[in-house]
Formats: C-alpha cells, sequence, structure tokens
C-alpha cells in the first residue's frame, strides 16, 4: 500500500474510533450496526409520525434505557399518538404506573382495561364514580377514596416516588391532602417517623417531615 493510501485508512480508522468514543460518551452507547440510543429515538419519531406504532414502540425499548432520553420522550410532539397506548407509558413513566402500588394493584388491570394506567388519568374523574364502580365491581365509596388517593399520588412533589409514597400513607390511613394536612398539624414528627418505620421493610426511601410538609402545601388540582 503506497505510504499516502496507507495514511489515508490510518486517519479513516482513528477519526472513525473518535466517533464512535464520542457517540459512545454522549448516548450511552454504539451498537454493531452503528446505532445509538439516539439514532434509534430518532428512528422511532419516525415511525410514530407515520403512523408506525408497533415500530416506534420497538425502537424506544432500545432507546429509553438513556435516561435523558426517557425524560423525553412524553413532551416529544412526535409520540403525541402514542401518549395513551400503555407500552408507551410503561416506558416512559414505568414507576408511575398503578400496577406499581399495593393500593391501586388488585384495580390496575380493569382500570387499564378502560385506557387508566397513571395516578392522574384516575384523578381526573373520568368515567364518573358511579361508572367506575361498575367496572371495578366495587362501591361508590370506595371508587372515590381510590381516586382521594390518585389526587394525593398526582400531587406528589417526588413523582418518581409517588405511588411508595402513597402507599406508606395509605397505610396510616391517609387518602387525601386535607387528612394529610391533619395529620401533620396533630403531630408531623411521628408521623414521619411512623413512615419510616412502614418503608424500611419494603426497601423503599420514606419521605421527610419536611417534604411531607411540601406535599401537603401542593395546591388542589395541581
Amino acid at each position: 500500500m503506497r505510504p499516502v493510501a496507507a495514511l489515508l485508512v490510518w486517519y479513516l480508522v482513528r477519526r472513525r474510533r473518535i466517533e464512535e468514543s464520542e457517540l459512545t460518551a454522549v448516548d450511552g452507547w454504539i451498537d454493531e450496526s452503528g446505532m445509538t440510543p439516539k439514532t434509534y429515538y430518532d428512528r422511532a419519531c419516525n415511525a410514530a409520525e407515520s403512523g408506525f406504532t408497533l415500530l416506534a414502540l420497538q425502537d424506544l425499548r432500545l432507546a429509553l434505557g438513556l435516561d435523558r432520553l426517557r425524560k423525553a420522550a412524553p413532551g416529544d410532539p412526535s409520540f403525541v399518538s402514542l401518549r395513551g397506548h400503555p407500552e408507551f407509558i410503561r416506558l416512559t413513566d414505568g414507576r408511575r404506573m398503578l400496577e406499581n402500588s399495593s393500593v391501586f394493584r388488585p384495580f390496575a388491570s380493569r382500570l387499564a382495561a378502560i385506557g387508566i394506567h397513571l395516578p392522574a388519568q384516575l384523578a381526573n374523574g373520568t368515567p364518573p364514580d358511579d361508572e367506575l364502580a361498575k367496572t371495578l365491581e366495587e362501591s361508590v365509596a370506595k371508587v372515590a377514596s381510590l381516586r382521594g388517593l390518585a389526587r394525593l399520588a398526582t400531587a406528589c412533589p417526588e413523582a418518581d416516588r409517588a405511588l411508595e409514597w402513597t402507599d406508606l400513607l395509605a397505610a396510616e390511613n391517609v387518602s387525601t391532602l386535607a387528612q394529610l394536612n391533619i395529620h401533620l398539624t396533630n403531630d408531623g414528627r411521628h408521623l414521619a417517623q411512623r413512615l419510616q418505620s412502614r418503608a424500611m421493610p419494603r426497601n423503599v426511601v420514606a419521605p421527610t417531615e419536611d417534604q411531607l410538609r411540601a406535599w401537603a402545601s401542593t395546591p388542589v388540582g395541581v
């Protein structure tokens, strides 16, 4: 091989390695086909915009292991058509799905059948309590209680821990923001301590008293 040609080959190989290193640093990994999470994400955008739901979800499964892309996807206009799809919700908001809460889990499959996967969807009052009671084969009072807990979870300032903390509060018979305020007014320090005791065997982090007070001060409807 001529010296100039050899130098060109060396340069191209080195350039490729540098590009791969840069891509890996930014996007987490690069596979054998040269795809990174970002390129899978971009391809998923194109698929979703073109109406190819399953192809979009397939690429998102590979893309959303990268935290910044997982956080970006729910608000990305390319995925408007996917926002109600349970797999999209699971990929982008998995920890926030009702099935991951001990309080909501017994009702999660029936709620999912009517398109309710997240606390905010349950909290919004649609369908009406009496209709939802028939779907869940529960009393209207039980539905009202579940909706109160869903509103409580939705108001939690720590979204990724909302269901864990709501489960802890439910074990203390706290199911609404109003009840949380009453408990904090009476003895917030002891409430925080009791939640800590309940959290330890569940291997979760309990909210501090300050976090509980911030939660309780969330405006109704947020």
